[in-house]
Order: structure tokens, then C-alpha cells, then sequence
């Protein structure tokens, strides 16, 4: 045995013979070794031993077959091998695994009864050998009732931490109330169920509430988390064009208020963020005027709106844009350039509407602007009648199209 564990098989790939002494470890091969079998020649002195190994890494596939020859004259091993593995040439585990399991066996003292090998490896049951909750004990029918099991839950919860990977990502159980989801939930549970009735109960609740902190707090904008929980549910500046035209009461539209669409910004969307600052600054130039950032703004008269400005200033609010080719940079305008178009026109009203400004800056990057660092901006005067008229219809929009969806949720 010793002449065979000398052979380059097992001396060459490791020193130290770490890997050959757990193979050869006496928990593994009586597990994974069944069906032995043994032929004798006796005029050659040779004894052939196979065998069949279950891997340890698939009890489940096919045992793997073992063979080993001895020379029984002299006692020595003049072959081992495992006919199925992919490390079969080189002195794998499945071979010292059964060189050492007849050595073990062929050490022990004689029995005076016949002991069959012929018998499937133990560890190829391995997996069937699951046991049950059901086997463990008889079920006994209970008769706890629902409300005991209820009173149970609660009480162990109690006495528990709650812990959510979601919160992780929120800033606390404040932000979750600031939201129109959470509004939602407390009409409900107040028993109401009309769209009016659910404005004037939202609007109570942001009477007591400072607004002004939630536009400082989301500054950031798309990097603020509170700022996409205030959006949620709310028709903003750049979507009220639409919502009062909206005549759909599934469609996208819906989806974008709602959240319920998957947000990948364009060319032109990456552009306008990527100069959105530059801009501001040419614009301040031009103006004289010194802007200041701005979050979301929601006014607690009109709950369902929100507006956020690119800049504002103590007379200005400040909207800027930066298209990325001359066919779309003339969208932005009607036909004489002399006033933005309507979309964009709605979207600057309802931003002078919340923030109690009179005047307005629209300011539109031209596309070569990295090089010109030309802009056409146009000072837009509040239109108390055209802003009166597009809330009223978005507004309808809203208590038809989004109020349902955020009940039924």
C-alpha cells in the first residue's frame, strides 16, 4: 500500500498530501462504497476488486466505478483506479477512497458469518433521508381561535425590531407620511370615498405642514428620494399640459404619474442635466440676477400639483432647457418665437401659480451651445385666466384617471 501512495499519481500534485488524507478519511469511503464485487485468478496470484463510489458532490448521479488489482503472492497493489471521473488519470479521491476501505476491511478479524458487500452506498440515500415536520409528531387538530392567534402574532411582534432592506433606503417613517400614498390610506380610514373629499382632506393636512422645508429638503431633485415620494400621485409643472388634454384614463400618462413606468433618460434629458447649471449662469448674466436651486414645490390649496423650477429669485422663476438639435430647439417656441409653446407654457405657469411669482424666465439652450454659450430666453407674465382654466381641467383629469387607482391600491 505504501509502494502504490508513493507513485507520482499522488506525490507530485501536492507535498504535503492534504487532499490524498481527507479522500482516504474513514467517514467517507464506508458511506460512498457499495456493490463490491471480487474475482480471483489463482494461476496468476491476481484478485480484482470493483466497486461502485457515490461522489460527494452528486449523491444523486450515477455511481462512479472503481477497480482495483492486487497481487496476492506478494501483496502488493498493482493497480487502482476510478473508471469514470474526470481525474481519473491522475490518482484521484475515488481511488484512495476504496484502496483505503479494503485495507480497513482487510484488517479486521474474521467473523464467523458471511458479510455482503453487495449492497447500495449509504450516502447515495443521502437526500431521500428528509425528515418531515409532519414526521416528527402527530398534527393535533387546534382549536385556538383566530382572534388568539391574531393576539399572539401582535404580541411577538412587539418584542421584535422591525427591520426591512426597503428601509434602508428611506429617511425614516416621516418621509413615508409626507407622501400621497400615505394620505391615501388615512382618507380611507376616515371612511370617505369622494375625490373632492379626498383634496379638501389633503389639503388640511399640508396647511399643517412645512412646505417650504419640503422644497429645501429636495433640492437634489432626481437625487432626492423625498423628492420622487412628493411626486408620486401629483400632476407636476411638465405634465400638466397633457393631464388637462388627457382624455385616456390607462395610458401613459397615468403610468408616469402613478410611477408605474420605467424612467431611462434620453440623449436629450442627460444633455439638459449634464448643462442645466452652465445655462443658469449664462442666464444670470444676461439678466443681472442671482438664482437660487430649487426642490418640489406643492401649494396646500391645490394637493394634487407640484412644480419644480430650474432656479428662482425674488422675481423670477426660472426654467431652462437645452435641446440637442435646431428641429427640436423650435418645439420649445410657437411659430413667431416670441412665446413658448403651449406645453412649455403651461409648465411655467403652474410654476409661478404655486410659488407666487408674476413673472417667469424660459430659457432654451441652442444645440451648439457648448461652443456658442447661446441662449434664447423669453420673460413669460402670469396668466391668472389661462392657469385658472388648465388646473380645472387637469384637475378633472385626476379625480377621474389617478384618485381610483390610488383608492384601489
Amino acid at each position: 500500500m505504501v509502494k502504490f501512495f508513493k507513485s507520482t499519481d499522488f506525490i507530485s500534485p501536492e507535498l504535503k498530501n492534504v487532499k490524498t488524507q481527507r479522500s482516504a478519511r474513514e467517514d467517507y469511503s464506508d458511506e460512498a462504497i457499495g456493490f463490491v464485487q471480487i474475482k480471483r485468478q489463482p494461476e496468476f496470484n491476481l484478485c480484482y476488486v470493483k466497486a461502485k463510489i457515490t461522489p460527494e458532490h452528486r449523491v444523486n448521479a450515477k455511481p462512479y466505478s472503481v477497480l482495483c488489482i492486487i497481487n496476492e503472492k506478494d501483496s502488493e497493489i498493482i493497480k487502482a483506479v476510478c473508471e469514470d471521473c474526470a481525474a481519473c488519470q491522475g490518482g484521484c479521491k475515488h481511488a484512495v477512497a476504496f484502496v483505503t476501505w479494503l485495507h480497513r476491511h482487510a484488517m479486521e478479524p474474521s467473523v464467523t458469518e458471511t458479510k455482503c458487500y453487495w449492497l447500495k452506498s449509504k450516502l447515495s440515500a443521502a437526500a431521500s433521508r428528509i425528515v418531515k415536520t409532519n414526521d416528527i409528531a402527530e398534527q393535533v387538530a387546534g382549536n385556538i381561535s383566530a382572534a388568539k392567534k391574531e393576539a399572539f402574532f401582535n404580541q411577538i411582534c412587539q418584542t421584535l425590531n422591525v427591520e426591512s432592506l426597503v428601509r434602508k433606503h428611506i429617511d425614516g417613517h416621516q418621509t413615508i407620511k409626507k407622501s400621497m400614498f400615505h394620505l391615501i390610506n388615512d382618507f380611507k380610514v376616515s371612511g370617505l370615498t369622494e375625490p373632492d373629499e379626498f383634496i379638501e382632506f389633503a389639503s388640511t393636512f399640508l396647511k399643517q405642514q412645512d412646505l417650504k422645508l419640503w422644497a429645501e429638503e429636495t433640492k437634489g431633485q432626481a437625487a432626492s428620494p423625498l423628492w420622487h415620494t412628493l411626486r408620486f400621485g401629483r400632476i407636476c409643472a411638465s405634465k400638466l399640459y397633457e393631464a388637462a388634454h388627457c382624455t385616456t384614463d390607462d395610458g401613459t400618462l397615468v403610468s408616469t404619474i402613478l410611477g408605474a413606468t420605467k424612467f431611462k433618460p434620453s440623449a436629450a434629458m442627460k444633455r439638459g442635466t449634464a448643462l442645466e447649471e452652465r445655462i443658469l449662469q449664462t442666464v444670470q448674466h444676461i439678466y443681472d440676477i442671482k438664482p437660487e436651486k430649487m426642490g418640489l414645490v406643492v401649494k396646500a390649496e391645490e394637493p394634487v400639483f407640484g412644480a419644480s423650477p430650474d432656479g428662482v429669485t425674488e422675481n423670477f422663476v426660472i426654467e431652462v432647457k437645452a435641446p440637442s438639435s435646431e428641429k427640436t430647439f423650435r418645439t420649445y417656441f410657437t411659430p413667431n418665437m416670441e412665446s413658448p409653446a403651449p406645453k412649455y407654457m403651461a409648465q411655467v405657469q403652474l410654476q409661478m401659480y404655486l410659488l407666487g411669482q408674476e413673472r417667469a424666465i424660459f430659457a432654451v439652450a441652442k444645440p451648439n451651445y457648448e461652443e456658442t454659450y447661446e441662449v434664447v430666453s423669453i420673460i413669460v407674465e402670469f396668466d391668472l385666466a389661462l392657469i385658472t382654466d388648465l388646473l380645472q381641467r387637469a384637475r378633472d383629469f385626476w379625480k377621474k384617471s389617478i384618485f381610483p387607482k390610488l383608492m384601489s391600491a
